[in-house]
């Protein structure tokens, strides 16, 4: 750090930084995003809007979204996060 102005006034020494936004700080690692997979079963495409429709388990319980794209039979599904939301997909793949 360059010091540009050292001022005194009475015994109180204030220094100044001619650099402006620049912080002493470390940037902050990125958190490693932990990368789940999930088995899904399609139910059925509509073509016209290139949206298939989905049905998956979770907790026992069965659930069903459209997700982009036009798949058949089973697919597997690469997201992030904890829980299986459409935002959070990063891959699919048709098995």
């Amino acid at each position: 750090m360059e010091k540009a102005d050292v001022e005194s006034t009475d015994n109180i020494i204030v220094e100044v930084d001619n650099k402006e936004g620049v912080s002493s700080e470390k940037p902050k690692k990125k958190a490693k995003e932990v990368v789940n997979k999930i088995i899904c079963k399609v139910n059925y495409n509509v073509p016209r809007k290139n949206k298939t429709s989905i049905l998956y388990s979770d907790n026992n319980s069965n659930y069903s979204v459209f997700i982009d794209g036009l798949y058949n039979d089973k697919i597997e599904i690469e997201y992030t996060g904890k829980k299986f939301i459409v935002e959070n997909i990063r891959k699919v793949k048709q098995i």
